[in-house]
């Protein structure tokens, strides 16, 4: 795919691909958060709000993850469905500006 691109489409390519990446990261970053917080509050406290809290937390890390998991797959495929006639023709069109 990337044979024909020009350097400059190239890394704009791969800055999406690694910002795609990165968003992944950070809600498993999320998810890690909540799993931690929710595991402290049903550890260390008793009162059963606080136990409410934390089944809360855990239950919203699994969900940060699915959640995560699935738009990274989604926006996987809009990036690999790049064409890469669309950006020859994007490059044609800058250069006659």
């Amino acid at each position: 795919m990337n044979e024909c691109l020009s350097p400059v489409n190239q890394l704009a390519v791969t800055r999406t691909v690694l910002a795609n990446e990165r968003t992944l990261l950070a809600y498993f970053r999320i998810s890690l958060g909540s799993f931690l917080g929710g595991a402290g509050l049903i550890k260390f406290f008793e009162h059963p709000a606080y136990v409410v809290a934390g089944a809360v937390l855990l239950i919203s890390s699994a969900i940060w993850i699915i959640v995560g998991t699935h738009k990274y797959r989604l926006n996987k495929k809009l990036i690999s469905d790049i064409d890469p006639e669309d950006w020859l023709e994007v490059e044609g069109m800058i250069k006659k500006e």
